[in-house]
């Protein structure tokens, strides 16, 4: 279903509506060729964290070396995707350890282009709010697991809880003062530490003053299978009977005070499911190279070429896409996708 807001935004831009239409209902219609580009990307704009989340890929890595992006090359690298309709730019790392964010931001907002950003919520201080509140994205989303502080620091690495929810409470503040309407929300990784507090969190999010809390209930290995061992004792899928009771409950006092709550399950795919990603969209990382998805997010896993060396067009339409999607219609899940799909058969499993 096609949203009204979206219809609004692009409605004066009929070649981009057209591919954003053409991208979502007739490229699933081909088994290899696309005849449409991407409506929507991921964009990682630097590879750096200043956290240690445990289930997380970055932590260690050696690409954090590696360059941000700039607005000169993020202008640049929206010249291979003249049909965008949204963005993600989050990536792998916290997206405002980039100086040049609220510029790119700027930037797609110039070009009537939706923004969404995650952010771990430790950099956002009241300057850099205000300055992001300029032209901000229409959704800003802030990673808070729990209400405990405590439980907070064993999943991320460092004792930064109160700094975050009071930069969140400045964001929600922020935005019932200004003209700016931006979604505030929180975005929140079940495990098993912390899904027995969900309900603290429902109500620590509707003293905060924000739009929505999603859940997301799968947890990934980023294609690495020595990371299989990290999340099997943080995963909370297949979802218990008391689990479900959890997030019921939570559901229902977010519904009492006002509160948006969702449980993401759109990540978790099958044979009946399968993923939109190799067809719809892709991530990009701060140094242009594409990757199918943000569920991988490393190029050192598979890169799919770099928009440094050939134009999208000819990666996008490329052997190495080609047999990707091939793999993924016939059921040959490659190993660095396996988990979304195996994920997708315990939650909802596919007899066919």
């Amino acid at each position: 279903m096609i949203k009204a807001s979206f219809l609004k935004r692009n409605i004066l831009a009929p070649a981009r509506l057209f591919n954003a239409l053409g991208a979502r209902y007739i490229n699933p219609l081909f088994r290899e060729g696309m005849p449409f580009h991407p409506f929507m990307i991921d964009l990682e704009p630097t590879a750096r964290c200043n956290l240690r989340c445990g289930f997380c890929q970055v932590p260690g890595w050696e690409r954090a070396a590696l360059p941000d992006m700039t607005v000169e090359r993020f202008r640049a690298l929206l010249k291979n995707f003249p049909h965008l309709t949204s963005i993600k730019i989050t990536g792998m790392g916290e997206p405002f350890l980039n100086t040049d964010l609220c510029g790119m931001i700027r930037c797609a907002n110039d070009r009537n282009i939706a923004v969404r950003v995650i952010t771990n919520g430790t950099i956002l201080d009241e300057r850099l709010l205000k300055t992001l509140f300029e032209s901000p994205p229409s959704w800003l989303a802030f990673s808070l697991d729990t209400a405990d502080r405590g439980t907070y620091t064993s999943l991320r690495g460092a004792d930064m809880f109160d700094q975050v929810v009071e930069n969140i409470r400045r964001a929600a503040q922020l935005k019932r003062s200004s003209a700016a309407r931006p979604t505030i929300l929180i975005w929140c990784i079940l495990t098993q530490k912390n899904i027995g507090g969900l309900n603290d969190l429902v109500r620590l999010a509707g003293t905060l003053g924000v739009d929505e809390i999603v859940c997301q209930a799968q947890l990934t290995t980023w294609g690495k299978g020595r990371f299989e061992k990290v999340i099997r004792h943080l995963e909370v899928l297949p979802l218990e009977r008391g689990h479900v009771r959890i997030l019921e409950e939570a559901a229902r006092g977010a519904q009492k005070i006002g509160l948006r709550f969702r449980v993401n399950y759109d990540d978790i795919y099958s044979r009946r499911k399968p993923c939109p990603w190799p067809k719809t969209s892709v991530y990009v990382t701060c140094d242009g190279t594409v990757v199918p998805c943000c569920m991988i997010g490393d190029p050192r896993t598979v890169s799919m070429g770099s928009l440094q060396e050939e134009s999208f067009a000819s990666i996008w339409n490329s052997e190495k896409y080609r047999n990707l999607r091939r793999r993924l219609g016939r059921f040959d899940i490659p190993e660095f996708c396996a988990r979304c799909y195996a994920g997708g058969k315990r939650v909802n499993p596919d007899r066919r």
